[in-house]
């Protein structure tokens, strides 16, 4: 079973959000939102891989959502 430490997900955010900005969409800044989110949750508790990606995933659908729900406005 692999486990990812909360300082895995604070930099997998920060890398996402560096390719977010040499790209110039900010589509993946709630990619990196929602891991940077998952580091500072898995920093005071620890729980398995597979439900920090679930949280990671459920994370970035609401972000997604929310983004494009301000943008439009």
């Amino acid at each position: 079973m692999f486990l990812a430490l909360w300082w895995h997900w604070i930099i997998f955010g920060f890398i996402l959000l560096f390719i977010g900005l040499i790209i110039g969409t900010f589509f993946i800044l709630s990619f990196a939102i929602a891991a940077i989110m998952i580091g500072i949750i898995a920093f005071f508790l620890i729980f398995p891989f597979t439900n920090q990606f679930m949280l990671w995933l459920i994370f970035c659908i609401i972000l997604i959502l929310a983004l494009n729900k301000k943008s439009k406005v």
